[in-house]
């Protein structure tokens, strides 16, 4: 076991505390979590009710192997209490054309969903039971100018394709997430068609719309997930098996031990497999 006592100088695994800036918040973690070392640094003790890595690719960086990842991250991905696939956003230039392609050619059934305000984009829904598949469009060319959003969606839609392109994750405290990530949570919301309100908190949406294209964080308010939604399948469907994406960068630490999350090259999300009852369904 390796308590805080012995992030004053080198111990297990080569730890160095001049290997990671703001060891305070680290030396809080290190005390309450039992972490043990093993091959390639990979965390494989966890503490009750949180996911930690077990994959050397992701492996913390303080122990002396992989890359030096900052205290804060560490610290933060034990605070939340929950990271998991939420949903995945795939791009598209036409919602009901996009929805009725994948219905005619895998048999996936979709719900309306909405329209994004002040970010001339909208979306339908494709329910998996906890996660969902969001397709997004731009719906207002003009709007969309004006928005982070809506510019990020015209730049990487092609014209007839259904393309995976974003992961978000979902958490129970975005607070912490946002902290580590050095940022506010951004509230959002849209209008349902029955004429409800879903709203959330996002953390880590601006690294989503740059280049790398990387993992964003969600916290929805109470209230129907739209994972849960009821869609006509034409065949039994199931959660994300597996989403795999390019390199996550500093990120890693936060998806460590996230279940169906498999990192290859490339950037943002490279592909998706939904189960069947069939067998699978890939996309990207």
């Amino acid at each position: 076991m390796l308590g805080s006592s012995h992030i004053g100088g080198t111990g297990v695994g080569g730890l160095h505390p001049m290997k990671c800036a703001g060891v305070g918040p680290i030396q809080e973690a290190v005390a309450l979590v039992p972490w043990t070392v093993g091959p390639g640094s990979a965390l494989v003790e966890q503490p009750p009710g949180l996911v930690v890595g077990r994959h050397p690719h992701l492996a913390v960086g303080i122990f002396g192997h992989g890359p030096h990842l900052p205290a804060r991250i560490l610290a933060a991905r034990y605070a939340a209490r929950m990271i998991e696939i939420d949903h995945v956003i795939a791009l598209v230039a036409d919602l009901d054309e996009a929805a009725a392609a994948l219905r005619h050619e895998h048999g996936l059934g979709s719900v309306p969903g909405g329209r994004h305000p002040g970010h001339g984009t909208g979306n339908r829904i494709i329910p998996l039971g906890t996660t969902y598949l969001e397709l997004m469009a731009v719906v207002d060319p003009v709007e969309a100018v004006g928005s982070p959003m809506g510019r990020w969606a015209a730049a990487h839609t092609r014209s007839g394709a259904i393309r995976p392109v974003a992961l978000c994750l979902r958490t129970d405290d975005i607070d912490a997430v946002a902290s580590t990530l050095g940022e506010e949570p951004l509230a959002m919301s849209r209008e349902t068609p029955d004429g409800s309100t879903l709203s959330w908190r996002l953390a880590g949406a601006d690294a989503m719309f740059g280049p790398d294209r990387l993992p964003f964080f969600i916290q929805w308010d109470p209230g129907d997930h739209p994972g849960a939604a009821a869609a006509d399948h034409a065949q039994e469907v199931g959660d994300f098996a597996t989403v795999v994406i390019g390199d996550p960068g500093e990120r890693a630490a936060l998806l460590a031990g996230v279940d169906g999350i498999e990192i290859a090259a490339g950037v943002g999300v490279v592909s998706v497999e939904i189960p069947t009852g069939s067998g699978s369904i890939s996309l990207g």
